[in-house]
């Protein structure tokens, strides 16, 4: 990778490509523009397996959890760095990811992880109406009131028709209808 001459070689700006240097690189070098080693999920699961029995992974790996770093986290960032290495696709990574959860979550249990987060945090609830109107009433009040004057008043409709609604009589279905033959 090229340096700039006007940077100092101590800068991290330094180590950056100089724009419209990907234009000139030798073609098929970065690990990106090369087919994955694996396209089979089975296949890369079970050296992946192979990685994470040993005892150092998995002394490592409770004391991840034991950290309080969620198994998914850890699952996530073993296929991250697979797929960055070229060793596998963001398809097979997506699809490894979850039995990776189980084992990580396995080896959590197994050491004895007390406190084990598996996931990461359950998205919040979707924003509820009364929420979203009492933000809008403090963020742009003028909007607020438009909002409001939108919304029909039932109060004030006349009570003698909604009387005259209630004691109507409601005609019968087509089922319930008796007929004369």
């Amino acid at each position: 990778m090229a340096q700039s001459p006007f940077l100092k070689d101590s800068s991290p700006i330094s180590n950056m490509a100089i724009p419209g240097q990907s234009l000139t690189n030798t073609p098929k070098q970065a690990t990106w523009e090369k087919p994955a080693k694996f396209s089979e999920p089975e296949k890369f699961f079970s050296i992946i397996m192979s990685q994470v029995k040993k005892p150092t992974a998995r002394k490592s790996t409770a004391n991840l959890l034991n950290v309080g770093i969620s198994a998914e986290t850890i699952a996530s960032a073993m296929v991250m760095n697979a797929f960055t290495e070229g060793y596998i696709t963001p398809d097979v990574a997506e699809i490894i990811k979850e039995p990776l959860v189980r084992v990580v979550t396995r080896i959590g249990l197994d050491a004895g992880v007390s406190e084990m987060n598996v996931i990461n945090e359950m998205p919040k609830p979707a924003m509820s109406m009364e929420e979203s109107y009492d933000l809008m009433k403090d963020m742009d009040p003028d909007k607020y009131e438009r909002e409001m004057d939108k919304i029909p008043d039932y109060e004030e409709e006349d009570e003698d028709e909604m009387m005259a609604a209630d004691e109507q009589e409601m005609p019968e279905g087509f089922i319930t209808q008796r007929g004369e033959a």
